[in-house]
């Protein structure tokens, strides 16, 4: 088993985790096991750890290091301006329109929202659901406490999510499914771009307001309106680093999170001048879905040829 582990940071490095995720989760968790074979003599004491010499994080550093990378929630100002119909109408790609209003009001990671299914839109006790899940081989998530199930928040429902979902059904399994992975298996490489794009034009230039500081914004909306802190973590997916909550404790309902959440997240803008323009968005998705199809072919006869 020990030998198996040789290397293993670059095996994690190849399913997209981050560095420092690897040192602070991984490489020390290791090192402990080698320090265990050790002490229990079955790894040879004169040989170095595979793991040696690596540079881990300490509580300190990483509480620094955070503090640089991490992204400022947006101001009531930036998300009238973001959400700006005369602008934001304007926009043509399925994942332009809807990613940003689900980043909102669901707090999730584009990388989260980019690879769902239709089938992960679903109806629980009558209150309408996302299940934010990696059941399916295409889809990955951060870690474990980003596995969860959330309402859908009526905005989007009043915006026109769930006729979209129907109108995405004859496509395939992707809630966006002209998307297509990159080399990690990460589908939200593109749409990342294109919003930072769309931010450079609205004159929105600061490096610190990126696409995950809708997930900032909803998480300090629930904060401000005193939300416990446990609720939220479950709500946006985040770790809750209490035994009372990971051991003695179970998850709120959706029918909870909907009343004492999301309906929370109201940030007094005039979203009901925007409506999923349908017509549009299917169009563009069509077109889309040709081009797909013609560059996988392509991909398709490309290898056929190399091993005849």
């Amino acid at each position: 088993i020990l030998s198996g582990l040789v290397g293993s940071e670059m095996c994690i490095r190849d399913r997209g985790i981050s560095n420092k995720t690897i040192q602070q989760k991984y490489l020390s968790a290791i090192t402990g096991l080698f320090e265990l074979a050790k002490n229990s003599g079955v790894w040879n004491e004169n040989l170095a750890f595979p793991t040696r010499g690596h540079q881990l994080f300490t509580k300190k550093d990483a509480k620094k290091t955070q503090s640089k990378t991490s992204w400022k929630p947006f101001t009531a100002s930036e998300l009238a301006n973001i959400f700006n119909p005369d602008v934001y109408l304007k926009q043509k790609n399925p994942t332009d329109f809807w990613l940003p209003l689900l980043g909102l009001f669901t707090g999730g990671r584009i990388s989260e929202l980019c690879q769902l299914l239709i089938q992960d839109i679903k109806e629980i006790g009558g209150v309408w659901a996302i299940a934010i899940t990696d059941e399916e081989e295409s889809q990955r998530l951060k870690t474990p406490a980003a596995k969860r199930t959330i309402p859908v928040h009526p905005r989007l429902i009043e915006i026109g999510f769930l006729e979209f979902v129907k109108d995405m059904e004859p496509f395939g399994g992707m809630l966006f499914p002209y998307l297509t992975p990159n080399a990690f298996g990460n589908f939200s490489e593109t749409p990342s771009e294109r919003f930072g794009k769309y931010l450079d034009s609205i004159q929105l230039t600061d490096s610190k307001k990126v696409f995950h500081s809708f997930r900032s914004t909803s998480n300090n909306c629930l904060k401000q309106k005193q939300v416990p802190e446990e609720t939220r973590c479950q709500f946006i997916g985040h770790e809750h680093e209490t035994t009372n909550s990971k051991v003695y404790s179970s998850d709120h309902s959706v029918a909870y999170l909907l009343a004492n959440v999301a309906r929370k997240l109201d940030f007094k803008l005039p979203f009901k001048d925007l409506h999923y323009p349908r017509e549009v968005i299917l169009k563009v998705t069509t077109k889309k879905m040709t081009l797909k199809a013609s560059m996988l072919k392509n991909k398709q006869a490309k290898e056929l040829r190399q091993t005849t």
